[in-house]
């Protein structure tokens, strides 16, 4: 059946780090009833996520976009479902976004410190990662930046003397993602 919409772009990328911004535009829209967005973890099993509705008409182009908030940890297939007033359905190709890395096994040793702290996780893939210390009132006072492989780490942090007893911040990015813990030094 010929499509009684015009497809002129469809695209997926990352959006405020843990987000899904899924963008697509057409330049006509007939008898069209609505976009479904569908999302996958293997690329063949989808399911429907969202649905936004045409505004476009005939010969004007319309942008549209979807954010997904929550998307799954590693792969996530995206793709639209195009349904038209008849019933019919068309799928564009499928894009692929990965959210990689799951950081909840974090943890921050010991807490409250002394002068030392031991930053443990797991990495899942290659990647940077950035640790940032901020004070009460937002100043970075620690920083430090590393590419790690995949597998366990144990990261030592010498404090020392320059942080004062009080309340801190460490914010752990890695990838797109970002963590935050409180840590107190004694």
């Amino acid at each position: 059946a010929f499509l009684d919409v015009s497809l002129t772009s469809f695209s997926v990328k990352k959006h405020e780090q843990t987000k899904a911004l899924v963008g697509w535009s057409t330049e006509r829209e007939e008898n069209m009833l609505g976009f479904h967005i569908e999302r996958s973890s293997d690329g063949i099993e989808f399911e429907r996520i969202g649905i936004v509705y045409p505004t476009g008409g005939l010969n004007q182009s319309v942008a549209y976009s979807f954010i997904d908030a929550s998307p799954l940890m590693g792969n996530n297939y995206y793709r639209l479902a195009m349904e038209e007033l008849s019933g019919h359905i068309d799928y564009t190709i499928t894009q692929v976004v990965n959210f990689a890395g799951d950081y909840g096994n974090l943890r921050v040793l010991p807490n409250p410190f002394d002068a030392n702290i031991e930053v443990k996780f797991d990495a899942l893939i290659e990647e940077d990662v950035n640790i940032i210390i901020y004070n009460s009132i937002g100043k970075v006072v620690y920083r430090l930046h590393q590419i790690l492989t995949a597998g366990n780490h144990n990261l030592n942090l010498d404090l020392g003397e320059r942080l004062a007893s009080g309340a801190y911040w460490l914010q752990f990015e890695h990838g797109t993602n970002i963590i935050h813990k409180k840590i107190i030094k004694k």
